[in-house]
Order: C-alpha cells, then structure tokens, then sequence
C-alpha cells in the first residue's frame, strides 16, 4: 500500500490506471542511451522521444539532521545483479576506492550482500526510506529500486552491478554505474594471494625439487623453517643440497644446544651462499663442514671465515696432489689391485685416502682425474 500510495495516489499527473498485465523483454527493448521510464513510455507510446525522463516522485521528505552527509550502503535487491555473490568484492572496492560507509540498511528478505558491522539504519516505511535518501549525500546499491527511488529524489548514486548484467537497465541518467565483473574472478585472485597449503608445498618440494618425502616432510612441519628455506631457493644450483644442509647439519648442530634455527641468528642467505661455495668448487664439503660449525659458534658470513682461514685455503696444485696420489697408490697396493679387477669400492677407498692426506682441501673431481690417469699409467 505504500508503493501505491508513493507512486500513484501522490501523483497529480495521474487519473487512473489498469490492473491488466503487460510483458517487458528488456533484452529485448532496452538501448544504453535510454533509462528504464524512458524505455517503458517508447514502448508504449507514452514518449515523444524529445527529451530524457527520470524517475519523479511527489512526496516531500522530511530531512534528518543527524544524516546529513551520511554514506550509506544498500545491501539489498530483488533485481539481477549480475554475477555478484559474496560481499568480499564489495568490500574490496571500497578499500580500493576509499569510500568510508556510515550507515547500512537493514537486511530485508533473502537477496542481499550485506558488508560487516557498519551502523544500521532501519526504514519502517517506503516513506521513512524516503526520508533517509533526501538526507544523506549518497547512496551505494544494487541494480534495484533503491537506485530508481534515489534518483527521483536527486541523490548521489552509485549502482553495482557484476558480469552478465552489462546490458541490463539503467534506471537514471544521473545515476553511475560501477561493473564489478564476477565474484569467480575476484575469488581466484584472493586464492593467489593465499599461502601455499602445506600439501601443495609438499608436492611441489618431492616433485618439482626433487627432495624426500623425508626431507619435505621436515620442512613441512616447521613452517618458519619452510618459509626461509623458500627465500634461498633460488640463490643455489642444488635445492637437495641446500635442503640437506639446512635440516641436516644447521638444524641437527643447533640441536645439540637446544637451539631453534631461527632464533640461531644464522640467515638463511648464508647458509646459502656456503651451498654455493660448494658448488662453486672453492670448497670441499669437509671444509664446509668446519665453515658451518664456525657459522653457528660466531654467526660470522662463511666468506668470511673462510678467508681468516688459511687451512680452508682449496688445494689446487695438481703437481702437489699428484704427489700425494702417487704416496696412496704405493700404500696401497691391494686396493689398485681390486680396482683393476672391476671393484669400484677399491677406488672410491683411495680417493678417501688422498682427501685424507690433503685434510679435505683438495677438489674430489680433480683427486679422481688425476687418480684414474696415475693408475692408467701403470699399465
């Protein structure tokens, strides 16, 4: 009765109407360049087409003070309004646009994208909804008759709208209409901004990297752990090696004196860059096992260690190695003898005796160069 009363009974214009029925096809009849009243009198005969109607009513409304200025959203619609479902896209273009909402109606019925805790207003009445409109300054809402009633009433009017109602009405020119797209879309980005779920990190560590299912596991339980092995990934050749080092000689030494990692004041960039060091053939893995336990008793960069260091010094003068392979090959004879008789283990004991006697200084590639040329030449 208060539509009736609003719409038809305050209308001076208006002699009478009809109950019969009529069909709209917006699809159908609507142009961009026409509003909905505009649309409905061409298509009745009602318009001259000589200029632009917009929604008039003929209440006058009593204003509130404590509204004036007032920003309020309209959480409402019975209308389509595209694909818009969840209020995270609502709200996130608030945030972006930096709109600050005093006020949100009251939820009525079932169709609605309410935002969190704003202020409520309440309309008793279509006519206290009047009221509420011609006191604020503006108004956000769906593509619903808030929009039209805002309009007749001369407010600042935005309309949100989603995808698949960019051909829909528009209910006034006066009125600015905002595509918001599809909630899908917005959704899959606020899943791209998530964390990786520790399974899918899991996944990624055995099947892409490469690490045990032991080794991810490790890695998976601490998430900290995790987060910093993620920030060298890419500062080392090897994610395995870097991954051994990490759990296995830092976390296992710092064990020993009840010490988490992360509180070990080591970073997770030196750790790295001693990788790397290896890697790189500047050092030996038995040096970089000294570097490390240096690491965690000073929290000094390897780099550093390493050049205070003269014993950490790689030993690469092949005259001198030779010399040292040649004193392995004369004590040893019974292991030349099985290396040469197929046995692999026989060689892999002598490259251990050279790196013996150069106290792990010595680049294990060129031991086994220079080893399997020295044996050659004994033949």
């Amino acid at each position: 009765e208060d539509y009736k009363k609003l719409i038809w009974e305050l209308n001076p214009f208006v002699d009478g109407f009809t109950d019969e029925s009529g069909i709209f096809h917006f699809s159908t009849y609507y142009t961009d360049t026409q509003n909905l009243l505009d649309t409905l009198m061409l298509l009745y005969g009602l318009e001259d087409n000589k200029r632009m109607h917009e929604p008039e009513i003929y209440y006058q409304p009593i204003l509130q003070s404590n509204l004036k200025g007032a920003i309020v959203y309209d959480p409402n619609f019975i209308s389509y309004t595209g694909d818009l479902r969840s209020n995270l896209l609502i709200q996130r273009w608030f945030k972006d646009n930096h709109v600050q909402i005093n006020y949100q109606m009251v939820v009525l019925g079932n169709r609605f994208i309410a935002l969190g805790d704003q202020p409520l207003l309440r309309a008793a009445s279509i006519f206290d909804f009047c009221n509420i409109l011609a006191s604020i300054d503006t108004i956000y809402c769906f593509t619903t008759g808030t929009a039209t009633l805002a309009a007749a009433l001369k407010v600042k009017t935005f309309v949100f709208y989603g995808k698949g109602h960019e051909k829909g009405y528009r209910h006034s020119l006066q009125n600015k209409y905002i595509y918001l797209g599809t909630d899908y879309r917005f959704i899959d980005q606020v899943k791209k901004g998530l964390p990786e779920l520790p399974h899918k990190r899991f996944i990624r560590y055995t099947e892409t990297l490469g690490l045990s299912p032991y080794s991810a596991g490790v890695l998976i339980a601490d998430r900290a752990l995790s987060n910093a092995f993620e920030r060298a990934i890419h500062l080392v050749k090897n994610p395995i090696a870097l991954c051994n080092w990490l759990t296995v000689e830092f976390v296992g030494r710092l064990n020993e004196d009840k010490v988490h990692f992360m509180d070990a004041n080591i970073p997770i960039e030196n750790v790295a860059y001693l990788v790397s060091m290896i890697e790189n053939g500047v050092i030996t893995g038995k040096i970089a096992k000294e570097i490390k336990e240096q690491m965690c008793l000073t929290k000094k960069h390897p780099q550093e260690i390493f050049d205070q260091n003269p014993d950490y010094k790689p030993l690469s003068d092949t005259k001198e190695i030779e010399a040292i392979i040649h004193e392995v090959l004369k004590e040893n004879r019974h292991s030349v003898a099985d290396y040469k008789n197929g046995i692999q283990k026989a060689f892999n004991a002598l490259v251990g005796q050279v790196m013996k006697k150069t106290k792990g200084k010595a680049n294990p590639e060129i031991v086994n160069s220079l080893l399997v040329s020295s044996i050659a030449k004994e033949d």
